[in-house]
């Protein structure tokens, strides 16, 4: 087992639903063959299969994925999903940490 850690933030979002106060009433379909959100299936698949064949999310990733970077104390960063099987490293923000902290306190 990898002594590392990976973190991520789910950005996937039905855009018909959006602003309706209904927004997953479509999330399912925008995952169909066609949906906006079809691509983002295979890009995630390929990061979880990738790390249980080899501990490595970026080992068997899709090809055009971004390259998934470990997080670390000294480099907080996440992989973003976005719409339609996009991905970025983005760096986690301290408002991201600060709700991460709190969270963490009142689960324990």
């Amino acid at each position: 087992m990898p002594d590392m850690t990976w973190s991520y933030c789910y950005n996937v979002e039905d855009a018909p639903g959006r602003g309706t106060g209904r927004a997953s009433s479509g999330t399912l379909s925008c995952f169909l063959d066609g949906g906006i959100n079809a691509n983002t299936t295979v890009v995630a698949q390929g990061y979880w299969t990738s790390f249980i064949q080899s501990y490595n999310p970026n080992t068997y990733k899709y090809a055009n994925a971004a390259i998934w970077q470990a997080y670390y104390k000294s480099q907080r960063q996440r992989i973003v999903f976005e719409v339609g099987g996009r991905t970025l490293m983005q760096n986690i923000t301290k408002t991201v940490k600060d709700r991460c902290d709190y969270f963490n306190t009142i689960a324990s």
